[in-house]
């Protein structure tokens, strides 16, 4: 039986800055006698962060970590190396959000019989909300601080179950130098999925089923970064810890190095539990048309576990799938008949009688049980979960449609416009003059760039989901009196986005666009226009990259609006692309709009060429 993780606990700071190794060569651990195929928690390394009311950020080394298990004298000082830049910071009535990097490195950089497996990033708070499956799991809650893209959520370490063992390593660590006080109450903590050669914003589904052979690997002397988008409620204030939870097992040349990284780790070195979770996409008729709703949620679900291969018939037994949703009453099941599997992954197909009470957006607790596997550690030391089943626990938002209703213009104003854009938005509203003919076919015009909080800062595709529900109230209101919104929104992003490089890309940019449609159908009051991309200069793309751009636009004014009565996307790209296959600028930014080869902002003649068109095709789609 694969037993529980090796774990190393950090609290990082939010800071513009790498923390570096305190000791460069640190102290390599030597394991002594013989041991069964078990793994034990560890610890690296442990700070407390502060964050004061000024933005000043504090981090303050807490202790050195020690271990006594077969293993002596592991680490003589902090030996972590803990990498943070801070993206964003945005203060809001009641709360702020921070977005940041995390970087780790290894802190043993030649010790490859240390590589670590299935590495969690773990937000440690306070939990006053329980999870739908079991009434005593407490998780983080509107007023608490929550890790807003946590790829999952953990039982592993929590203070109430984990504090107090002995060795401590096999538990919770409670800092004697931390904030005075400080009791993160959370039995499940959201967590951010740690690998090698997996992107900061990349979904660990995706990086799993793509890449089976790396088996989730962090390699000793490597450096790995995720993403975190963190809110800090103003009555939790801006203290808290974080964990970082390993898994690892002897290699089978053990003491020696291993030869071969994995390979030479049995599969009992990564996590017994499922690591990620997806919905990769729904087919549901559920609705809600005001005063009742009905229909069923389908979908096709993807769960990735190292230690499950489906049997005959292709079931699966070695876990159960819970679904929790307020469309339901308890838990609902999957056919566990796998539709299709890899080494690390099974994907099930979801058919769910709902029963929706409102509008949405409604949320989906997914929980995944191991049969048989508990939360008990090898040596026998006690912690309030050592008999509690090992369930992995995962969330998702799925929106509720409404009845279709179709869009009118007001009839008692102007209709309100907002523009998201960055550069190119620019020239096409000043030197291009799409403001001043929006005015005179009787717009009131507003525009969101650069310096207008996170709406204005994060206008890449991978952005809009965020903008579209944490940020929709901000948006559809700003610079309006209390009580007014925006009649149409238009929204667009820049010509980096055009550089998709590859199909898995594209389908990423599909997801996020499809994200931004369940939001626009809860709001038939507002006319959503989603911008094609801009096309790149030649010299800063690739063809099959620009033909990609091309399929995108294709797709984005085709399949994505069909049938959609207030969702219309406009194609800039294909007015400032040219169309010739045997030109130099086909699928690219045409010559005649560029005024250096090298850069992909439209000239003049190109911002006319859009603000004309533009400024016609809304009037007509509004009056017409």
């Amino acid at each position: 039986m694969n037993k529980p993780s090796l774990g190393f606990l950090l609290i990082p700071a939010l800071i513009w800055a790498f923390f570096g190794c305190s000791n460069p060569n640190p102290v390599t651990p030597k394991v002594s006698g013989s041991r069964s195929a078990d793994s034990a928690p560890l610890v690296w390394g442990i700070w407390d962060v502060l964050i004061t009311d000024d933005g000043t950020v504090e981090a303050v080394p807490l202790r050195h970590a020690d271990f006594a298990l077969n293993v002596t004298g592991m680490i003589d000082s902090v030996p972590g190396c803990l990498g943070l830049s801070v993206d964003n910071i945005y203060h809001h009535t009641g709360y702020t959000d921070i977005t940041l990097d995390i970087s780790i490195t290894h802190p043993f950089p030649d010790a490859t019989k240390f590589t670590g497996f299935d590495v969690m990033g773990v937000l440690l708070g306070n939990g006053s909300v329980a999870h739908p499956h079991d009434p005593d799991l407490y998780m983080a809650g509107p007023d608490d601080i929550q890790l807003r893209n946590a790829d999952g959520w953990t039982r592993w370490m929590n203070y109430p179950e984990f504090l107090g063992t002995d060795p401590e390593m096999l538990g919770f660590i409670y800092g004697e130098m931390g904030t005075q006080g400080l009791s993160p109450s959370a039995i499940i903590n959201g967590y951010r999925y740690f690998a090698d050669d997996l992107e900061p914003k990349v979904h660990p589904i995706e990086y799993l089923t793509n890449n089976p052979a790396n088996r989730g690997m962090f390699q000793a002397g490597s450096t790995n970064t995720r993403h975190y988008n963190i809110r800090f409620p103003d009555s939790a204030g801006f203290s808290f810890q974080y964990a970082v939870i390993s898994r690892w097992e002897q290699n089978i040349h053990s003491p020696d190095p291993p030869e071969y990284v994995p390979d030479d780790f049995p599969l009992t070195a990564n996590a017994r539990e499922s690591v990620a979770f997806a919905i990769l996409g729904t087919t549901s008729d559920w609705y809600w048309d005001g005063s009742s709703g009905g229909g069923n949620f389908r979908a096709d679900i993807s769960v990735g576990n190292w230690h499950v291969q489906p049997g005959p018939g292709n079931v699966v037994d070695d876990y159960v799938i819970s679904l929790y949703s307020d469309a339901w009453s308890g838990a609902a099941h999957p056919d566990m008949t796998a539709t299709s599997y890899g080494p690390n992954h099974c994907i099930f197909a979801v058919d769910i009688p709902a029963s929706p009470t409102a509008a949405g957006p409604l949320d989906i607790w997914v929980s995944i049980e191991q049969t048989g596997e508990t939360y008990a550690n090898p040596f026998g030391v006690p912690t309030l979960a050592e008999d509690e089943p090992l369930v992995a626990h995962f969330y998702w938002l799925e929106i509720v449609p409404l009845i279709s209703e179709q869009w009118e213009p007001p009839t008692d104003h102007d209709p309100r416009f907002l523009f998201i854009h960055h550069s190119t938005g620019e020239g096409f509203l000043y030197d291009g003059g799409m403001w001043t003919k929006l005015e005179a076919e009787g717009f009131d015009v507003h525009n969101r760039t650069y310096g207008d909080g996170w709406v204005g800062d994060n206008t890449d595709p991978e952005h809009w989901p965020t903008t579209f529900t944490d940020y929709y109230d901000d948006m559809i209101s700003w610079e309006l009196e209390a009580g007014q919104y925006y009649d149409i929104v238009a929204f667009k992003s820049c010509f980096p986005a055009s550089y998709i490089y590859d199909q898995a890309m594209l389908d990423e940019y599909k997801s996020y666009y499809n994200a931004v449609k369940t939001v626009t159908q809860l709001h038939p009051e507002t006319l959503f226009i989603p911008y094609t991309t801009p096309p790149l200069v030649p010299n800063e793309t690739e063809p099959a990259i620009a033909a990609r751009a091309r399929e995108f636009a294709d797709w984005l004014t085709g399949a994505y609006d069909e049938g959609e009565f207030n969702l219309v996307a406009y194609d800039v790209f294909d007015v400032l692309a040219g169309d010739d296959p045997m030109s130099g600028d086909f699928n690219c930014l045409r010559y005649e709009y560029q005024d250096d080869p090298w850069d992909s902002h439209p000239n003049v003649a190109g911002s006319t060429a859009v603000g004309n068109d533009f400024s016609a095709w809304l009037s007509d789609l509004v009056w017409n």
